[in-house]
């Protein structure tokens, strides 16, 4: 009995591990005002997962500064600003604890959006599956108001793409769950040898 609580309790630290999180969040604080990529600065994904900007025109332009804007002017500070709660998510971040955007603004770094004149794609690549139904959200800019956007991303996604065009956004969040990584599934086999092993010596 004794045995089989602790095979439970280990799988239910395995699984937990794994459930939905806040993977990826940009609010394009203290960032260049031409970029046309950024790589995530929150959640579990920072530093991997990009967004990025494709100009549609033909004659694409050396800077995007003509039709890819990031500045003050186009910051949220408000909608959008907390952490969404989606599936087993409770809108708290574990890598940093916060549960919003806020939470690591310095005064001395820009609070910046980004808002795009010019017709093209934005793209966020988190680059690993999702195991189940994702979520990205975002904050939106159109004529001098506010929304947020809320779209459901499928299973096995590793991206997502919009069109953008005279509108501006800002804090942008993925939460889901991603495909365990070769390590994870490396520590359920040894721990699985290791209870094999337990139950041998015990007969």
């Amino acid at each position: 009995m004794k045995l089989f609580i602790t095979i439970i309790t280990a799988l239910s630290i395995v699984l937990s591990a794994n459930a939905q999180s806040f993977l990826a969040g940009w609010d394009f604080d203290g960032v260049s005002s031409i970029a046309t990529s950024h790589t995530a600065n929150w959640g579990s994904l920072f530093g991997s997962a990009t967004l990025s900007y494709d100009h549609a025109g033909v004659n694409i332009p050396i800077k995007f500064t003509a039709d890819y804007q990031i500045s003050g002017s186009y910051d949220s500070a408000v909608v959008g600003i907390d952490f969404l709660s989606s599936g087993d998510f409770n809108g708290t971040d574990l890598d940093t604890g916060y549960s919003s955007f806020a939470g690591n603004d310095i005064p001395a770094n820009a609070q910046q959006g980004i808002n795009f004149v010019g017709p093209g794609t934005v793209t966020i690549d988190w680059g690993t599956a999702l195991v189940d139904t994702g979520t990205v959200s975002y904050s939106k800019l159109v004529s001098g108001s506010w929304t947020t956007e809320t779209v459901s991303v499928n299973s096995g996604e590793t991206s997502y793409a919009f069109s953008a065009n005279g509108f501006g956004i800002d804090n942008i969040q993925v939460i889901g769950t991603v495909v365990p990584e070769p390590s994870t599934y490396a520590l359920i086999v040894g721990f699985a040898a290791f209870l094999l092993g337990a139950m041998r010596k015990r007969k």
